[in-house]
Formats: C-alpha cells, structure tokens, sequence
C-alpha cells in the first residue's frame, strides 16, 4: 500500500510542481498575502492575534486616554501643582475618580492586586445621556486571566445583577457608594459607570468592521503615539455627536470650519509646574488654508510678542516665510485692492486676537477683536493705507496723546486673504501704525485700549509667565494658538451649553491657574506636529498678575461722563451700578456686566445718585439732580418726580437726613441754595440769612460736638456753615484764596481746602484758620485728599500736582512733616482715597485719563500689586460678587470694566 502511494506521488504530484511549482508558490503567497492584508483591514480576526483595547472602543468615540503604566501617569499627574486645579476639569474630574476606583479595587485584592498597574488601559469617553458622558475602561493584562465572580468576591463588591449580552457575562456591582458594570470578554476587562457604555464595547468587539484600529487616520497617529505619560486621542469627525454636548451649535460649527482629519493624537507629559502635550495633527485638503500652510517654511524672525497686551484672551498668530505667495495658494477668489494696497507691504506675520471679552451675549465678540500685520516698511504701509483710504473713503481720524493718528476706513474682509474664511470678521476697520505693525481693529475703544496697555509696556513680552509660550513662538511655529485662560473665561463660557455655565462658573478659579495655554504647529511632511503647552500658575505669580484679572467689561454706547456709582437691588441685596454717558444716556448694569436697562436723559447729571426710599416700603429709587432738575426714578426706569428748579444748578445736590426724611438741598447760579422734600416741596423752616455767592462746589453735611452744619463753598474760597434752619453758626468767611476742592475731618472739626496754588488752607467750625505753604514744585493745578492713611487716628493731607504726589502728616511732636513724595512719568489728573476691604486705613488713588492709567499707593508710598490698571474715571470698591473680596469698578472711556483684587 505504501509502495503504492508512493508511486502515485512520484508519477504524479512531484511532475505537477516540478511543471507548475511556481505558478503554486506565487498563487500560494498572493492567498497568504490577501488573507494578511484582510487581517490587517479589519475584515476578519488573524488566528492566534492579541486582541486590542482599541478594539472595543466604538467607532462613534471621540476622546480616548491610553496609558501602559497608569500608577506612573497618576503619579506625575498628582506630583504636579495644578493636580487639584485639573481634576475639577470635567473630563479629567471623571477619568481620574474612575480610574482611581478600578485600580484601588484592585489592590484590595489578593489574586489581582497588580493587574491595574500591569495592564494596558484604553479609555473612551461615550455619552451616556442627552447632556452627559461616561468613561469607558477597556484593560488588557497579558499576564493574567481575569474571572469577574472572583475578583467580586475578594474586594467585597455587591453583586446588583448579572445579565448575559451578546455572549458575554456583564455584571453590575456597588461599593456602597458608586455602582459600575464590569465584563471580561476576548481577553479584556470593560468597566463603567453606565452598563449600555459596557455594551457598546461588546458590540464594537464583534463587528470588526468599524473597529478604529482599522481607520487610515487613526493608524497614522497611532503608528508615533505612546511616548508621553497619557496619550489622548481626539476623533474631530464626531465633533457634532460628541462635543456638541457640550458644546455650542455655531461653535462646534466653527470647529468643524477647520477641517481637520479625522484623528489626532497628543502625548502628555506631566511635569511639576505644567503639561505639555505632543503629536500630529493632519489638515484636511478640503481646507485651503492649513493644508497650504503645512507646506510652508516658518519666517524666519517673531516680534509680535512685542505688541500683544498682556490682557489678550485668545491669540492665533501664523508666520511664514513670503507670506504673499503662501496667501496665493488659499484665496480662490482675486482681491485686487489686497494685492494693490496691503501686499507690497505685507511682512512675514500675522495676529489675531481677542481681548479680554466685553459680554457673553455675543457668539463672535466682534467688538473685542484686533488684527495686526507686520509690514516690510511702516511708512510704505501708512502711505499705502492713506491712499486706500483717499479712495474708497475715511470714515473718522483722531489723534492720540503720542502723536500716533487712529483712521477708520471703508471695506470688508480685511482678514480673508491673510488668514482664511474661518476668521474673516475685520470690517470698517479703524486701524493704527505702530513700530513694524498696523493693527486693525472693528472698534475704536478696543483700539485705544490696546494703544494704552502697548504705550505702558503691558505686553506679553514683559510678562514671565509667557516665557515658555513665547519661546516656542519663536521656534519653527508656522501658527500658534495662545490662550490666556484669566482673560478668556467669558470666552470660553460663550462655547458651551447655557446648562454648562453654571458648573463652568464653579470652577473658574482653576481654570484661570492653568494659564497660560499654548498650541504650536510645525510644519512636518504635509501635516502638523503639534505641541500645547500649559503652565500652571504658581503661587506667587498668581498673586502678582491676577490682581490684574478682570471679571468682566460692559460697552456704553459713548464715552463715560460720570464715574460709575454702586447702587442695591432692593429685592436681590445685589450690588449694581449706575452711570451716564457723554450723550446724556443713564444705565443700570447688573454685577455680571449686564445692562439692565438705559435711558436717554435731556441733561448731564452734577450730583452723585443717591438711594432713597420714596414710598417708605423698603423699595429704593435713584435721587440726583441736573441742571434744570431733580430726577427721581425707580429701578424700572419709571420717572417718580422731575422737580424743575427755580434757577439753573450750580453744583451738585446733597441729600440728607438728620432725624426728619430725606432733604435736598440744591445750589443754584442765582446764588441761593433751595431745599426740598423728597417730594419736590420747597423745605419748612429752611430760610438762609443772606444771599451766599454761586457754589460750584458740592454742598456737604457734617457733625460735630453735637451741632449739625451744612458746609457751603465755592472755588473762590467763600465758605458758609448753615444750622438747619438756614442761619449761619459763624460768620461767612475767605478760606484764604482760590481752591479746588474742600474737605471735612468731623472728629476734629476741621475743614481743609486745597489752594489752586498748591497751598492748604484749613479752618475749624468756628471759623478760625491758618495755612501751609505749598511744596516746592508743587505750585500749579493742585489736587487734594483727605483721610487717614498713616494710621495714627487723624487724617492726612495728599496733594498732587501734575507729576508730583506727596503725603503730610502732623506726627507726635504735632510737627507737619512729609512722609514721602512720589514722582510718576506722566501727569496725572486725580488724587482720592479709597478703603480696601478689610484695611483699617485708606490708600490713595491716582487716575490719569490721558494715560487711561489706575493707581493706588500705600502709606509708604508703594504702588500697590498688580497696578497701575487701565481706566480713565474715578473707581468704586465693593464686594460686588459677595466673595469677601475687593471689586474695582471703573470706567474706561465708553466701557466698564470690573477687576477683581487679591
């Protein structure tokens, strides 16, 4: 039988393949390489193949975290500064208390105390509900089995249910505190919160034809991740399924506008004071601008470092080499006034920024937003931007205090043919040349502001935190993203759901740590290696820069008139404020930056707004007076009273009330003063001996030794001490020259004007005086204050006068010393005081309005941290948000801004 077979072998299989050998080999291999390559797509599982954690991650998952030694990755993560501040962040908050759980689960037990920490962990992140999201932990241990009953057991789990899904055991424990479904299947452990996640991942494992290992994009950034602490994994196709969770419709849209492909992936590396992430990201060819930009060579040289505002919330700068050849390539359309007017003179860099946002209303913050452009040659720029101008028109110019000339010219989508569609809102812009860039700009007032913070050096170039940011700007950046989380909240806030802002808001203190945060691209081989870089913060950065921090601005209609008063919603014990404009108009702004309302008014307001209770109902309306009027409104904007005034104002009125209601007094250019009711009824038993000369300057009421005066006085130095009935307590009398302004001490009687000579002039409340002379180069413009800044119990004298700032003070010999001068670069246009919350005594406030400059000096004459501020009004404190802590509010030309001190 055996000699047979082999004869038959011999006779015939051995002359078939010594005649068709090759043909069989070569057939042979193209069935191992199709079953290969069927393999390797996906169509089927290769026999004897590790299965994957990436296998059971559905298709539809758009975030995923891997980690091959995640007792490392915690570790670094705890080690660094910013731990506690990135937990709160919602997508880390839940992976690190789920991975937590699972790995301190499985130290409890004694067969799988190591399987956490030797495992393979792939997490994604799936929702679970209309407006939620759960973590998927996918574990994959080749050193060990799992059995899901005994690891129950042994951590003393309890057992909720067991089902059967799809071939596979899926049970549902609790610790007592948080249930989880866990499954072993095909070699993986699934865990979650939710047991349809758990599911999911069954599902993905038998239908290999979905499997994201297979995905071209997905293996390209898969094939160079692995090499940081985390990998994550962002899946931009399902940005409408996922982050639009989260996320804002018209935001996700805007997202999707940069048509990336569908995966990139970063390495994190957690170092103590930040993280940095990196990989590669791929721009899709269906987006001209960063497909042609991933092709391009960076420039060679970075300034604009030099003219961003340190109080920028969001930066997207791109520099490359022949930046009008690289505009070429994306602009499908022609812009022959572009090519006539901008190109000769375009340089290698673009910015776009937003700064510090003006209101959440607005998806676009257009009003916030600047461009600049560095130029070949500034004054080729400025006579090429003139000539466009002198064509198609020049809609306004204005004049800055350096000599710099702001232009507002006709046209629309200045930023298209420098950065795309994605960005193209630049309109009508007003535009400036400064240095080697023009800034252009949709408004004048976020122009200005910009102008001042680059006058006074307020760059991020003089700022230590954006060391890091700057110097990977600099480094072969063909684009960088910078964000400037303190000056980006609102920014932020505006991309996600309403239902989110509130948990959002919770955790704005940590959000603000992690600053500042910076995305570069490099160019590399058609696509992008990226690196986003964060710094956290530390301690004694923070309490230096984010005295800066503003908590929100609030655009008026025209420039402030008056400085803003605080004011209390009498339902909500809220504080709001209160201020008018150059064109008359009044506004209430709630604490968060909101107008409630305004109202266009016939006349500039002179007083101060006063509260008062009209109807005696516990409601409060706003009293002030005009020229013409007193107003009486109530918070609703309804008019109570317009009482006409029998001869036109001269000063501001003074509402007071010494036992018997509300009563107004009002100076008036005849040279009488008139009293009323809150009612508009001429005041009983008010009867002025004498006619007293105008007051021009606010009446104020005081009380000492038991007696109650009214202080009338004018700048010509005539002072009156009225008793409530109109009768003089002592003679009228000169205080002893011209004076600007005039303050009270109640305790000691004492009443101190200052000369415009720069000279003080005092007197007590029965009339006796006496005088100190001016300071050397103290004698023109005189400003004055008065209150207790040294701490010794009685007020001190502050005098300012142009540049100069000094500080007098009677020390314990009652000898009148100097306790310090202060010399500032600029004139300076006001001098008050102010009281921090929780100070014993008061700190002396400067505004420069020319400058758009806040400062605030200490008793020993230190300019305070986190100062001098932006703003051109005299500024309330209060604690406007409830917190305990210190509010600026401030006008800023035709804005509001809020900062908030530390």
């Amino acid at each position: 039988m055996l000699a047979r077979y082999r004869e038959y072998l011999q006779e015939r299989i051995f002359i078939f393949f010594q005649k068709r050998g090759k043909l069989v080999l070569i057939g042979f291999l193209i069935l191992l390489t199709a079953f290969c390559v069927g393999g390797y797509l996906g169509f089927y599982r290769m026999p004897f193949s590790s299965i994957s954690p990436f296998e059971a991650v559905p298709s539809s998952t758009s975030l995923i975290f891997e980690t091959k030694e995640v007792q490392k990755t915690v570790n670094r993560l705890r080690a660094g500064a910013y731990f506690k501040d990135l937990s709160k962040v919602l997508l880390f908050e839940k992976w690190i208390e789920n991975a937590h759980w699972i790995d301190s689960l499985c130290l409890e037990s004694s067969s799988y105390s190591d399987f956490s920490r030797k495992a393979h962990w792939v997490c994604g992140a799936h929702m679970s509900a209309a407006d939620d999201f759960e973590w998927l932990f996918v574990l994959r241990n080749r050193a060990s089995t799992f059995a899901t009953q005994e690891f129950i057991a042994e951590t003393g789990l309890k057992l909720l249910k067991e089902s059967s899904f799809r071939g596979a055991r899926v049970y549902q424990v609790t610790d007592g505190k948080a249930t989880f479904s866990i499954s072993y299947y095909c070699g993986l452990v699934l865990i979650s919160k939710i047991s349809t996640v758990v599911e999911y991942g069954i599902v993905q494992l038998n239908n290999l034809s979905t499997r994201i290992i297979h995905q071209q994009h997905f293996r390209a950034v898969n094939h160079t991740a692995g090499s940081g602490d985390l990998s994550i994994y962002v899946n931009y196709s399902n940005l409408d399924a996922f982050w639009g969770m989260f996320m804002h419709s018209q935001r996700v849209h805007l997202l999707k506008s940069m048509a990336l492909e569908a995966w990139s992936n970063l390495d994190a590396r957690f170092h103590k004071e930040g993280f940095v992430m990196s990989g590669h990201t791929y721009p899709s060819k269906a987006n001209r601008f960063w497909s042609n930009l991933a092709e391009r060579k960076p420039a060679k040289e970075v300034k604009v470092h030099h003219i961003v505002s340190d109080q920028v919330a969001f930066l997207l700068h791109v520099a490359v080499e022949d930046y009008p050849s690289f505009s070429s390539t994306f602009t499908q359309s022609k812009w022959p006034d572009f090519e006539r007017y901008v190109l000769p003179w375009l340089g290698d860099e673009v910015a776009y920024m937003i700064m510090n946002p003006s209101g959440i209303d607005s998806l676009n913050f257009s009003a916030d937003k600047l461009l600049a452009i560095r130029t070949k040659d500034s004054e080729q720029a400025k006579q090429a931007l003139m000539d466009y101008g002198e064509r198609f028109g020049i809609l306004d110019e204005q004049k800055q205090i350096d000599g710099s000339v702001i232009r507002r010219i006709v046209g629309n989508n200045w930023a298209l043919p420098l950065l795309g569609e994605g960005c193209n809102d630049i309109h009508n812009p007003y535009y400036i040349v400064v240095d080697d860039f023009v800034v252009l700009s949709n408004t004048q007032s976020t122009l200005e502001n910009w102008l001042a913070s680059y006058n006074n050096n307020n760059v991020i170039a003089n700022r230590e935190s954006f060391a890091s940011q700057i110097r990977q700007m600099q480094y072969k950046s063909n684009a960088y993203i910078l964000l400037n989380t303190p000056y980006a909240f609102r920014l932020i806030l505006s991309y996600f759901r309403p239902n989110f802002h509130n948990s959002i808001e919770r955790c704005l203190d940590s959000i603000q740590k992690i600053s500042p945060i910076g995305i570069q691209f490099v160019a590399l081989q058609k696509h992008f290696l990226t690196t986003l870089s964060a710094s956290w913060t530390s301690e004694w950065l923070a309490k230096k820069e984010r005295h800066k921090n503003i908590a929100w601005t609030c655009n008026l209609k025209h420039e402030a008139r008056t400085k803003p008063f605080i004011v209390r919603n009498h339902h909500t014990k809220a504080y709001e404020i209160f201020i008018q404009d150059e064109k008359n108009i009044i506004y209430l702004i709630d604490q968060s930056g909101n107008v409630i309302w305004d109202k266009a008014l016939e006349e500039p307001i002179l007083s101060t707004v006063y509260q008062i209770d009209f109807y005696g109902n516990g409601k409060l309306q706003y009293a002030f007076n005009t020229t013409e009027h007193v107003y009486i409104m109530d918070r609703k904007k309804n008019l109570l009273k317009k009482i006409p005034l029998v001869a036109p104002a001269s000063a501001g009125m003074l509402v007071v009330n010494y036992g018997m209601g509300k009563r107004l007094f009002v100076p008036c250019q005849n040279g009488h003063i008139y009293g009323y009711t809150k009612n508009g009824k001429p005041l009983a038993g008010w009867n002025p001996q004498t006619k007293a000369p105008v007051i021009d300057l606010p009446i104020q009421f005081f009380r000492h030794q038991d007696k109650d005066y009214l202080l009338v006085a004018n700048t010509s130095g005539a002072v009156h001490l009225f008793r409530r009935n109109g009768e003089f307590h002592v003679k009228p009398f000169n205080i002893g020259g011209k004076i600007s302004s005039i303050e009270l001490d109640e305790q000691l009687g004492r009443i101190v004007a200052a000369g415009t000579n720069g000279a003080l002039y005092i007197a007590n409340a029965k009339g006796k005086r006496f005088g100190i002379a001016a300071e050397k180069r103290m004698t023109q413009k005189g400003k004055f204050a008065y209150a207790n800044v040294i701490g010794d119990k009685r007020k001190d004298y502050i005098r300012l006068s142009n540049k100069r700032l000094t500080l007098s003070y009677y020390n314990e010999k009652q000898k009148f010393e100097k306790a310090f001068e202060y010399v500032f670069d600029k004139p300076q246009d006001e001098v008050f005081t102010v009281r921090l919350k929780g100070a014993a005594y008061a700190d002396i406030a400067v505004v420069s309005k020319q400058m758009q400059q806040l400062f605030l000096l200490n008793a020993e004459g230190k300019v305070k941290e986190g100062f001098p501020l932006v703003g051109t009004s005299r500024f309330e404190l209060v604690d406007l948000f409830k917190e305990g802590k210190n509010s600026l509010v401030v006008a800023n030309r035709d804005m509001l801004y809020v900062y908030k001190l530390y």
